[in-house]
């Protein structure tokens, strides 16, 4: 079994045979931070273990959840004050929450990555990813070819900021006619 973890800086990469361990580099000297090699010292020195029931990990995401959650609240009372507004705060949870179910239908399960994908539905509206009227949306979001999570929320943005940038030169053009 070949075992590969990429870390900043240092690559990790061993092979493996039934029964073996894999053995973790000495790091002291190296050009990373110290406060990681001490960490990464310690973990390889003391092998300790932790076991967690079911319980306590779904206890852990349900608080890593709602914590997510509420830094979205103020990141779109922030970016969309007014959407929120009318929305009301109950809504704007919900809102969230919609935005959270659907970017994991989509594979998108890092923060960072929500966030862009609840920021476009914001700007866009809910159902941005069906709207017939958006098909940049559902292409991108359904193509085959894009089988990075990050890279399909990286073009998603990238098609919003296109169709806004074309919808605003179409608006200017149609003012310059009609004036």
């Amino acid at each position: 079994m070949l075992l590969t973890r990429n870390v900043p800086g240092l690559q990790l990469r061993g092979q493996l045979r039934k029964g073996e361990r894999f053995q973790l580099p000495n790091l002291r000297g190296s050009k990373l931070p110290m406060a990681f090699v001490e960490s990464y010292a310690f973990a390889k020195e003391s092998r300790l273990m932790i076991t967690m029931r079911r319980k306590q990990v779904e206890i852990l995401s349900r608080a890593a959840l709602k914590s997510f959650e509420d830094r979205m609240l103020t990141h779109v009372k922030e970016f969309f004050a007014e959407k929120c507004e009318k929305l009301g705060n109950e809504k704007t949870h919900e809102t969230i929450r919609q935005g959270m179910l659907k970017a994991r239908k989509y594979g998108i399960l890092s923060e960072y990555d929500v966030c862009i994908f609840i920021d476009v539905m914001f700007e866009y509206g809910v159902d941005f990813d069906v709207d017939p009227e958006l098909p940049w949306a559902n292409q991108v979001l359904n193509d085959p070819a894009i089988w990075d999570p990050a890279y399909r929320v990286n073009r998603l943005f990238d098609a919003a900021t296109g169709h806004e940038k074309r919808a605003t030169i179409d608006y200017e053009e149609e003012e310059a006619k009609a004036a």
